[in-house]
């Protein structure tokens, strides 16, 4: 449901009628599909199932099999699962599936092969450095992969920690992905790309003679930001010239035109940024720029994909809070919407209830007739789904049945107007027992990017406080403010020049929605985010006393010293329009830092310590200076964990920590 103006939600509906809340446990051991792969002739679906959470140093994956007609077949285990197996893929005649895994040598992947009809599988990689996004030649003959380089053997890096002669050497590049090609019966091993070169992406020619790929000097992902990423186009013939396209800066999902005279990708130029447009390159070598299109899709473009050379190729935008799958023409020019796959309330056959959210994970089959999907709602975890051109779309799994009998809060879309008129979306999440009229204790969840979205998906994991919060009982506001994606362009583009200005004013014009609304209790209000949310969440409570209490998750309190430390140094160049080594002011003036003394509000910060995006001085600054002026705070730091959680230990305790702090303030 879709509330507009003064509509006041509805009671709350429940996925399940038993009267169990989901647990921690459960929530911490909850399975997830990814990666689906589809048969190219459009009748079995590979997918990799995992957990929420890693129990030991290393994750483990097992890859999957699940029929498209078989009505009620059970999805059947294809490989043991001892290790990670990933990445699956269909040769192009469907009699192979090549995968990687790391079950020889756990933290490192090698690529396996095993036919179809039975058979024990065939690993054909021994790369110290492990091989990473495997793809089959169009004829298959081929199977090309990343590999990364390592600095200096790993035996010798022991033998040097052990000695204590491990000096660390900053400007040594370190972890360059090359790309290779090996033989599909494990011969005639040999690279494509110079060494000297990291690759991001590649994709295959319809001809199978050449291979494009965007490539950097490092592996950092600064170098998008600085234009210093570039589209080459690499012969498989040694023999034959490399074509530099030029610079290619945020290319992703390159796709070639059925003839090989154009390429697209997603992205944006350097200058466009944070914009994702559809791009299209001449491959001819003349210099050609490239030429943007879908400028005015009122939806934030995701992926793009051609099953086969002779296939359609096919899009998949965020639009709202959803997700709608595309026909592209060759030259990217035009986008048709296809029937049936907006995924939006109601819209979609499924076992159970009708579904909404969005869809991710695409695979389609050889004749465009079929499309797979990972695919989940406000009610259910990740799933397998099938669509095919008459407009229907099937789920095919239920991985996580014993959700139908937890009780869930309501998540519904609601929009509010801002300050200067435009509408701002976003979602809510009631209590499991919440009952109109009543005010309750609310908790604003802001989401990361800021270039992201909170989606109609199932808010509940580590990241995704939502569900957690209601069960406990808060009503939780998701916003999308200025900035986000699934709105277009114009929309996501719009907090440029002014973070932390605009988006700030959306929140709290949400807020003020929900008060009026009569479902907010404005003495009982919280707020909290990770990273972009981490990072909006301080600057808030500078601004306004009305926050009882706040969690800021891997967020950055100084945009000075964060362009300094972090590995995107030009990201805050970009998004403020302003350059730290010429004039820093802006990016200070928008800093929690810079107006610490305004804050009162106890703040809970909790951080990785071996997080590169957003370091963990970002979180010790905050702390230290809150702590010096005597506001109540507490610091968390969690060892080995980057930017994203993966332990189950912390994710607990950092789930614990999140709701008792709320509890503490709020209840």
């Amino acid at each position: 449901m879709i509330m507009q103006g003064a509509k006041q939600p509805e009671t709350g509906q429940q996925a399940g009628t038993d009267g169990d809340m989901v647990s921690m446990d459960e929530l911490l051991t909850m399975q997830h599909a990814s990666q689906v792969a589809l048969s190219p002739d459009g009748t079995t679906i590979a997918y990799v199932l995992s957990l929420a959470s890693q129990a030991e140093e290393h994750p483990t994956g097992q890859i999957y099999l699940v029929s498209v007609d078989a009505e009620g077949q059970e999805p059947r285990p294809f490989t043991t699962g001892h290790g990670l197996d990933t990445a699956p893929r269909w040769s192009p005649d469907g009699r192979t599936l090549a995968f990687t895994s790391d079950r020889e040598r756990r933290g490192t992947a090698q690529l396996y092969t095993i036919e179809m009809q039975g058979g024990e599988a065939r690993r054909l990689t021994d790369e110290k450095g492990g091989v990473a996004n495997p793809a089959w030649s169009p004829d298959g003959s081929t199977l090309s992969y990343l590999a990364g380089q390592l600095a200096t053997d790993m035996e010798e890096q022991e033998r040097r920690k052990e000695d204590r002669d491990d000096a660390i050497v900053a400007s040594e590049v370190k972890g360059r992905q090359r790309l290779w090609l090996i033989g599909s019966d494990g011969t005639d091993e040999c690279p494509l790309t110079p060494e000297d070169r990291h690759v991001w992406e590649y994709a295959w020619s319809p001809d199978g003679a050449r291979v494009a790929a965007t490539t950097s000097d490092t592996p950092e992902f600064n170098e998008h930001f600085t234009g210093a990423t570039r589209l080459g186009i690499y012969p498989v013939d040694p023999g034959a010239p490399v074509s530099d396209l030029g610079p290619a800066a945020f290319a992703g999902g390159l796709v070639w035109s059925r003839d090989g005279a154009r390429l697209l990708s997603l992205g944006s130029a350097v200058e466009e940024f944070p914009s994702t447009l559809l791009r299209s390159w001449s491959t001819s070598g003349d210099g050609t720029a490239p030429r943007d299109t879908l400028q005015d899709l009122p939806a934030t473009p995701a992926w793009l994909g051609r099953p086969r050379e002779a296939g359609d190729l096919l899009m998949l935008a965020v639009q709202g809070t959803h997700s709608q799958l595309y026909r592209v023409g060759e030259d990217g020019g035009h986008a048709d919407a296809l029937p049936g796959t907006i995924w939006e309330q109601g819209s979609v056959e499924a076992h159970g209830p009708a579904s909404s959210g969005p869809a991710y994970a695409i695979s389609a089959s050889a004749d465009s007739r079929h499309v797979a999907v990972v695919h989940t709602d406000g009610a259910h975890g990740d799933d397998v789904w099938i669509w095919d051109s008459s407009g229907a779309a099937r789920r095919l799994t239920e991985i996580n049945p014993w959700l139908r009998h937890k009780r869930l809060g309501r998540q519904q879309e609601i929009t509010w107007q801002s300050f200067d008129g435009e509408r701002i979306g976003g979602l809510l999440i009631t209590p499991p027992d919440y009952q109109a009229g009543r005010r309750y204790p609310t908790v604003v969840d802001i989401h990361g990017g800021p270039t992201w979205l909170w989606s109609d998906h199932l808010h509940l994991n580590w990241h995704d406080w939502g569900q957690w919060l209601a069960a406990a009982g808060f009503v939780v506001l998701l916003p999308n403010p200025r900035g986000s994606t699934g709105r277009g362009n114009r929309f996501a583009t719009a907090n440029v020049g002014d973070i932390c200005g605009g988006d700030y004013r959306d929140v709290q014009a949400g807020v003020d929605w929900l008060i009026a609304q009569g479902v907010a209790d404005p003495e009982r209000l919280g707020i909290g985010g990770w990273s972009y949310g981490g990072t909006l969440t301080p600057w808030t409570i500078t601004q306004t006393d009305r926050f009882r209490c706040a969690v800021v998750g891997a967020g950055l309190s100084n945009w000075a010293s964060f362009a300094g430390t972090s590995d995107i140094r030009v990201f805050g160049d970009r998004l403020f329009e302003a350059a730290l080594d010429t004039d820093a002011t802006p990016l200070w003036e928008r800093s929690a830092l810079r107006h610490v003394a305004a804050i009162s509000t106890p703040t809970l910060i909790v951080h990785g310590e071996a997080d590169t995006r957003v370091p963990v001085g970002q979180g010790r600054e905050l702390y230290s200076a809150l702590r010096h002026r005597g506001v109540p705070c507490e610091f968390v730091v969690y060892p080995r964990e980057g930017h994203s959680f993966v332990e189950r230990n912390h994710q607990r305790d950092l789930l614990t920590r999140v709701r008792e702090w709320f509890t503490r303030y709020l209840l």
